[in-house]
Order: C-alpha cells, then sequence, then structure tokens
C-alpha cells in the first residue's frame, strides 16, 4: 500500500472515531443488519417461549413483562433507580438456549 494511500485510510479512520466520539446518548451504539454464518441461539424465556432473533417491539414487551429492573452498586448498597441504570434483567433460571451449537 502506498504512503498517499496510508494517510487517507489513517485519516478516515480518525475521523470515523471523531465522529463516534461526538455522540452523546445515554446507551452504547448497537448494529442492527445481516451476520452471515450466524447460529439462531433458540432463546427459549419462561412465560414468553421462543424469542425470534430479529427482535420486535412486542416481543421486547414480552420479555420486559418478565424480567425485573436491574439494580446497580453503590458502595455496599445495591439500588434499583431507572435514573441511573434504566435496564432490565432476566434470572438465569428464567431462560435456556436451545440450539447446542
Amino acid at each position: 500500500m502506498r504512503s498517499h494511500d496510508r494517510q487517507r485510510q489513517y485519516e478516515l479512520r480518525r475521523r470515523v472515531l471523531h465522529g463516534f466520539e461526538q455522540i452523546t446518548s445515554p446507551g452504547s451504539p448497537a448494529f442492527m443488519g445481516r451476520l452471515e454464518g450466524s447460529v439462531n441461539p433458540r432463546l427459549s424465556v419462561e412465560g414468553v417461549g421462543l424469542v425470534d432473533v430479529s427482535l420486535t417491539e412486542s416481543g421486547a414487551r414480552q420479555l420486559i413483562a418478565e424480567a425485573s429492573q436491574a439494580p446497580y452498586g453503590r458502595g455496599s448498597e445495591t439500588l434499583v433507580d431507572t435514573a441511573v441504570r434504566n435496564t432490565w434483567e432476566l434470572d438465569a433460571r428464567q431462560f435456556v438456549f436451545l440450539n447446542p451449537q
């Protein structure tokens, strides 16, 4: 690769990284797309059944209905405060992956 091409590639990466750093959001960046060769984990949740890999809003609401607000630790305390952590969690006993892969 020529020096000029490497410099352009470096500059593009630097600009993309800078763009990501300018994002202000309470969450983390996510990706949506088709991943070739991926395996369906066949997630089964108690009270919901099999969860489609392409999670819909309706499916997310079903999961939330079975979940609990995720606590966080502050010192020796364990608290639930959606202003700090607005996240849901399932207990490991509530779900199973049915695909052996």
